[in-house]
C-alpha cells in the first residue's frame, strides 16, 4: 500500500491513525521490510494498554491511546520544551500521485503552507465572519491548506467532518449555518 510506501519513503518515526485495524492493514503492506523508522503509533479511536508494543520488520514500536501520548506531556516544563519553529523550518511533506513513477515527498515549509492558506483564502474572501465546513481528507493539500490553513490565517471557524458523506455534510451546512466549504466535483 500506498500508507506503507509514505511512512517507509519519508522515514516516519511516529503515526497518528484512528484504529488498530488501519495500522494492521498498514503494517501488513509493509511487509517484510517493515517500518524501520517507525517508533510510535497513537490511535485516536481506541484504548490502548500502557506499555503496548508490537513487532514490525523485526524491531519493536510503541502503540498508545491519544489520551495516553498527550499525558506523557504533562509536567513537562516549557525549558524542556523544543524552539517554536522557524518559517523555513520544515512543515511536513506532500507526496505526489506518482504518475511518472514512484510518488515522490514534496517538503513543504512552514512558510509554504502559511502563505499558500493565506493566498487561497485571500482568493475566497474569508474573513472572520465565516464558518468553514472541511469535509475533504486534511492528509492531502487540498483539505490541509486550501480548507484548514485558509480559515487558520483568516479567522475563520473551522467545522471539520471525519470523512465525505452528503447527508452529514447538509446537516453540517444547515447546523452550524456554515458559509465555505470546498470539495471535488463528486460531491456536488
Amino acid at each position: 500500500g500506498s500508507s506503507a510506501y509514505i511512512l517507509r519513503d519519508s522515514n516516519a518515526r511516529f503515526l497518528v491513525t484512528t484504529s488498530r485495524a488501519r495500522w494492521n492493514a498498514i503494517a501488513e503492506a509493509a511487509g517484510e521490510e517493515g517500518l524501520p523508522d517507525m517508533q510510535l503509533v497513537v490511535f485516536t479511536n481506541e484504548q490502548v494498554e500502557p506499555g503496548s508494543v508490537t513487532h514490525l520488520g523485526g524491531r519493536d514500536i510503541v502503540l498508545s491511546s491519544l489520551e495516553g501520548w498527550l499525558a506523557t506531556g504533562e509536567g513537562v516544563s516549557d525549558d524542556e520544551l523544543p524552539p517554536e519553529p522557524c518559517a523555513d523550518d520544515l512543515a511536513g511533506f506532500i507526496y505526489t500521485s506518482g504518475t511518472t513513477g514512484r510518488p515522490k515527498g514534496v517538503m513543504l515549509t512552514h512558510r509554504n503552507v502559511v502563505n499558500d492558506g493565506k493566498c487561497i483564502g485571500d482568493r475566497m474572501g474569508l474573513s472572520t465572519a465565516d464558518r468553514f465546513m472541511i469535509h475533504v481528507p486534511m492528509f492531502h493539500c487540498f483539505g490541509m491548506t486550501l480548507s484548514m490553513t485558509s480559515s487558520m490565517t483568516h479567522g475563520a471557524t473551522m467545522c471539520p467532518m471525519p470523512y465525505f458523506s452528503a447527508k452529514a455534510s447538509l446537516h453540517c451546512i444547515t447546523q452550524e449555518k456554515v458559509t465555505a466549504f470546498n470539495g471535488v466535483p463528486t460531491m456536488f
